[in-house]
């Protein structure tokens, strides 16, 4: 019995100059009541980085993402008793879903521990033949710091090791002592971010690929969710409230997208966007990001016989953003 993995984590590298570090601040939080201190926050984050701060307003998101899926078996022999698991997002704290459609129903549904919905397909392919399907979902919500700011008591979760962020790893914990020097949480994180582009390079074929930030770190070389893994350790092991980020990014709207992983920081009250792999230090352009979630199921298959090829193509059939008061 074959089997295939396909998890579309590819980020083609786009590289503006990597920024000095400086020494910005966030006003301090023991004075002033707590409204005051959040707005202070997120006017400093907004002048001084370009954020759209989630204190002030609300950004709302609607989008529409068509993926196509096509399986192919390009062996000599038939592929039987075909199984795709398709991974299909449910509404996230940060966009609720409208609708979706799939052109071919799923031959039945699965959701699993952590409540990931699958649509499950199954058939079999003659050699040469292909079974294409195609799912659209709807979405709206506001972006990521609004529904971020409701975490404010559980941040103690972004500062531990998981699996993949090995936050008390020697070669963590020893980079992470390096920016001690910086008090302030955002100059800290700013300063992660400039030591992450300059010890990992962009490279589709490493070997350590989509592994851990401790690979990324020692190895020198990983795609987006390396980088991700990076930032988010040594941000965690700064003390930094930080978590790694999975949805689309879009080179132009209305255009294919891509998969792509990105962070977040919990810096002065709000939920900072980094994307260390593709954006620079304070280039973050909300309106070609769509978040999905905080992990990454991929799309899984087995088959028997033959050899099962399988291509994803994901393209936004619509992103608009646009500014409302809060509380609206």
């Amino acid at each position: 019995m074959g089997s295939v993995v396909w998890s579309s984590r590819s980020c083609s590298p786009a590289w503006p100059q990597v920024p000095s570090l400086g020494t910005l601040s966030v006003p301090s939080r023991t004075g002033g009541t707590p409204m005051r201190r959040r707005i202070m926050a997120a006017l400093v984050l907004t002048s001084v980085l370009g954020w759209s701060a989630g204190a002030l307003a609300a950004t709302a998101t609607d989008f529409t993402i068509r993926v196509v899926v096509t399986a192919t078996n390009t062996g000599t022999e038939p592929s039987r008793h075909v199984l795709l698991r398709l991974p299909l997002p449910s509404g996230t704290a940060y966009h609720a879903s409208i609708a979706e459609t799939l052109d071919v129903q799923p031959s039945s549904w699965e959701v699993d521990a952590s409540g990931h919905r699958f649509g499950l397909f199954e058939g079999n392919l003659e050699p040469g033949q292909s079974l294409t399907f195609t799912y659209t979902k709807r979405s709206s919500g506001p972006v990521v710091e609004q529904a971020g700011a409701r975490e404010e008591t559980m941040l103690w979760r972004y500062l531990q090791a998981a699996p993949r962020l090995q936050v008390h790893h020697p070669v963590v914990t020893g980079l992470a002592q390096q920016f001690s020097a910086y008090p302030e949480a955002l100059a800290r994180a700013r300063a992660i971010f400039v030591r992450v582009r300059e010890t990992i390079v962009f490279d589709l074929d490493a070997p350590y690929r989509n592994s851990t930030a401790v690979d990324a770190l020692t190895s020198g070389r990983g795609v987006c969710e390396d980088f991700a893994l990076a930032y988010v350790a040594l941000a965690r092991a700064s003390g930094i409230p930080s978590r790694v980020v999975y949805g689309y990014y879009f080179r132009h709207r209305r255009m294919v997208g891509e998969k792509h992983a990105w962070a977040e920081s919990f810096i002065g009250g709000v939920w900072v966007r980094v994307d260390p792999s593709r954006a620079g230090w304070d280039g973050f352009d909300a309106g070609r990001y769509v978040v999905t979630g905080y992990d990454n199921p991929p799309l899984t298959g087995w088959y028997e016989g033959g050899k099962l090829a399988v291509s994803m193509t994901i393209t936004a059939l619509r992103v608009r953003q646009w500014r409302r008061p809060v509380g609206q």
